[in-house]
C-alpha cells in the first residue's frame, strides 16, 4: 500500500511539474501584457519606415485592411493584426464532428526615428474559435486554469491518499465497495483534470508561439537596407 502510494504522489509530481511553467510575460502597470522594446540601428528614418510598410504588406496580406493609423511625417504606424495558433482539438460529440481552434489578436504600433525604431505589442486577446462562433478571451484564463486545476488535483490526491490509507478489513461488503467507489472516482477525476491540464498548456505554448514570431519577423524586416 505505501509502494503505491509513494508512486502516485511520484507520477503526480512529475506530470505536474512538466506542466508547472513561469511564463514571465510582460505586464504593464495595469497587469496586461506588452511587448515593447527600443532598437537601436545605423539604419535612417526614410528606411526605417518604408521596411515597416511592407513588413505589415507581406505578413498581413492587405495593408489597408489591417492599418489603423499612418504619420509619414512623425514615423509612426498603427496596425492591428491577427496570427494563428497552431494547435487545435478535434472532438466528436453526439454524432457532431467539432474542432477548437484559436487565432491571436493584437495592437502593433511601430515608431521610426533616425537609427532607431520603438515597436509596442499590446490589446493582446485570444479568440476562440468553436463550431462557427467566436469568443474573445486572454491567455491569462488557461494559465489560470491550469493552476486552479493543479491545485486542485493536489487536493484530491492528498484524499485518494487517505481513503488508500484506510483500514478496509473491518468493513463490510458493501461498505468496502462504496469504498472503492471513492476512490474510483477521485482517480478518474484527477486523470480527468490531468488531460484538462495537457490540453491548456499545449494551447498556452501555442498561442505564446504565435505571438513570439511577430518581433523576430519585424526586426529582421527593419534591418534590411536597399541599395538597389
Amino acid at each position: 500500500m505505501k509502494r503505491n502510494i509513494f508512486l502516485l504522489f511520484f507520477l503526480l509530481s512529475i506530470i505536474l511539474n512538466g506542466n508547472s511553467q513561469n511564463y514571465n510575460l510582460p505586464l504593464d502597470s495595469t497587469g496586461n501584457v506588452v511587448f515593447r522594446e527600443v532598437v537601436n540601428c545605423n539604419i535612417s528614418k526614410n528606411t526605417l519606415y518604408p521596411n515597416a510598410q511592407e513588413w505589415i504588406a507581406k505578413t498581413f496580406g492587405d495593408y489597408k485592411k489591417v492599418i489603423q493609423f499612418e504619420d509619414e511625417a512623425n514615423g509612426k504606424l498603427i496596425l492591428k493584426g491577427t496570427c494563428d495558433v497552431k494547435h487545435f482539438v478535434e472532438a466528436h460529440i453526439a454524432g457532431m464532428h467539432i474542432i477548437n481552434r484559436e487565432s491571436i489578436q493584437f495592437t502593433l504600433t511601430i515608431e521610426c526615428k533616425e537609427n532607431k525604431y520603438r515597436y509596442t505589442m499590446d490589446n493582446i486577446v485570444v479568440i476562440l474559435k468553436n463550431d462557427g462562433q467566436n469568443f474573445e478571451s486572454s491567455i491569462f484564463k488557461r494559465i489560470n486554469n491550469v493552476k486552479s486545476s493543479q491545485d486542485r488535483i493536489e487536493s484530491l490526491s492528498q484524499e485518494l491518499v487517505n481513503f488508500k490509507k484506510l483500514d478496509t478489513s473491518s468493513l463490510k461488503r458493501k461498505q468496502l465497495k462504496e469504498h472503492q467507489n471513492n476512490i474510483t472516482k477521485i482517480e478518474q477525476r484527477i486523470k480527468s483534470m490531468l488531460s484538462g491540464i495537457n490540453s491548456n498548456t499545449d494551447f498556452i505554448n501555442s498561442e505564446l508561439e504565435a505571438i513570439n514570431s511577430i518581433i523576430p519577423s519585424l526586426k529582421n524586416a527593419m534591418s534590411k537596407i536597399d541599395n538597389f
